[in-house]
């Protein structure tokens, strides 16, 4: 997660089979720029989705990256994934491995 200076208010949510029980991370930074919220989260091998819920108002919007890394390292799987714009009160699922 990471934004263009601003503040990031995020909760993040693993959901994963087969009791979809959630997982929940919060995670917040003054400056999204100069200190972005990395996270690598290992899951089962089960049918997952990962949501992402920007917390704040509109006025700080942040880009959200969700990857399955396979068997690689995540920082490689993620190099070639283009981050999503999630401006405030905006929930965004990634859902992966089904």
């Amino acid at each position: 997660l990471k934004s263009q200076g601003r503040p990031v208010d995020a909760n993040i949510e693993l959901w994963h089979t087969p009791s979809y029980i959630p997982t929940k991370f919060r995670v917040y930074t003054e400056d999204g720029l100069l200190r972005p919220v990395n996270a690598i989260i290992e899951t089962p091998k089960h049918p997952k989705t990962v949501a992402v819920y920007n917390v704040a108002t509109t006025d700080f919007p942040f880009d959200a990256s969700v990857a399955n890394t396979g068997l690689g390292t995540a920082y490689d799987s993620l190099a070639d994934v283009d981050p999503e714009h999630v401006q405030g009160g905006r929930i965004t699922s990634y859902t992966f491995g089904a």
